[in-house]
């Protein structure tokens, strides 16, 4: 009987699905970025004066002023074209959270979450299988296969920062890193007497934990940099498998070992009201070492750029200083599995553009970006998605106070 689930559990690999983009491995990126970030295509982590409340990078933090609250919400409409067919599909994430406090003398505490990865889809195909019982059935026929898959990764991060002046900034993050995945394989044999239908499922976490290091520096004459290193992570974790109709489930412990990764981001003010930055990251996914069986991975970069135009409307008498933000911004990659039906690279690209205002002066902000993301695999497979993402940074000063007697 074991050698029947593991024959099975190995035949997905060659399947076709309904989103097969959501369905490569170690599934698919998500865009953990605020309306801020990403309507500089990903690239606004170089500024100094960022309006971000969601870095990834934990220096950041230390420009964030009082009690901070960020978080933002994802619409996307996608469309599918794949050697199946077409197909359409609305979608809301919400990917990302940050809380921040400020503390004395320039240090900044943060807890946050990251939703970095997702696997989700289902697929159905026909088959032929020769002499599935034994060795000595001759009995062969066309079956059918029903795969069902959810799962993620997602990160919690503690950050602790510090500006030591107007041009140095330091962060540090423990990232608790969660991972989960449910799989359900159903099997039909219509034309079978000897091979009965069944099902098997695996539910498999693992757990880890990763060290970010960040830093943040004013070069001068308005040029910023910025800095980001993640190390691995070692990971472990249980999975259990269970045949339908069977009692026993075969439970094993998962080990593997999760990629570092590191970026970099440079960005140019001439001027108060124009900003331009540029950003490349670099995740070693082909060093990954999945809990498990995974096919094989390779790095990915990714380079984006951004440029921002602030329209500024002049303090005159009691009417205060106005600045509307207008932003645009690219980012060019590549996922690190590949198309999983017919293979080929799944090559990523992203515009977008955005605006914001001030709720209150030092209260906080609201921002909107409108994006495109585009995803193609050489033919096999593509597909066009156009998003929408709000995000709010809240922000309260606690000041003492102190009553006369």
């Amino acid at each position: 009987m074991n050698r029947v689930w593991i024959i099975l559990l190995l035949l997905p690999v060659l399947a076709m699905g309904e989103s097969p983009l959501e369905l490569s491995q170690p599934g698919e990126p998500l865009l953990t970025m605020d309306a801020v970030n990403l309507a500089l295509g990903g690239s606004g982590e170089a500024r100094w004066n960022t309006q971000s409340g969601l870095p990834s990078n934990p220096a950041l933090l230390a420009g964030l002023n009082g009690v901070t609250f960020s978080t933002v919400i994802q619409f996307r409409q996608s469309r599918r074209d794949t050697v199946g067919g077409t197909g359409t599909e609305n979608r809301q994430d919400f990917p990302a959270f940050q809380f921040t406090l400020a503390l004395p003398a320039g240090w900044r505490l943060g807890l946050g979450y990251r939703s970095m990865l997702r696997s989700r889809g289902s697929y159905t195909l026909d088959r032929v299988l020769d002499d599935y019982v034994d060795d000595s059935s001759d009995w062969e026929g066309d079956y059918e296969l029903n795969l069902r898959q959810e799962g993620g990764v997602s990160t919690f991060p503690i950050s602790v920062a510090w500006q030591s002046n107007d041009r140095l900034r330091v962060g540090l993050a423990l990232s608790m890193l969660r991972a989960n995945l449910f799989q359900e394989w159903s099997y039909s044999f219509p034309d079978s007497s000897e091979v009965f239908d069944r099902k098997v499922k695996r539910e498999a976490d693992w757990h880890g934990t990763a060290i970010d290091v960040g830093l943040q520096a004013r070069l001068g004459k308005g040029v910023d940099l910025s800095l980001l290193y993640r190390s691995g992570a070692n990971l472990s974790g249980l999975s259990a498998v269970q045949i339908a109709g069977q009692t026993h489930v075969e439970e094993s412990s998962l080990r593997g070992s999760y990629p570092a990764s590191w970026s970099t981001g440079l960005s140019w003010s001439p001027g108060p009201s124009n900003t331009l930055s540029v950003g490349w990251e670099h995740l070693s996914w082909s060093e990954y070492d999945s809990p498990i069986e995974s096919e094989s991975l390779y790095d990915v970069d990714r380079f984006s750029m951004g440029y921002e135009w602030k329209w500024i409307r002049p303090r005159k008498g009691l009417r205060p200083e106005r600045r509307i933000p207008f932003r645009v911004g690219f980012r060019y990659g590549r996922f690190p599995g590949e198309e999983p039906v017919l293979g080929g690279i799944v090559r990523e690209m992203i515009y977008s553009f955005g605006t914001g205002f001030r709720v209150q002066e030092g209260k906080g902000s609201v921002d909107l970006a409108v994006f495109m993301q585009n995803l193609d695999a050489g033919g096999t497979a593509s597909e066009t998605r156009w998003g929408l993402a709000l995000s709010l940074r809240t922000s309260e000063k606690w000041k003492r106070r102190s009553l006369p007697y």
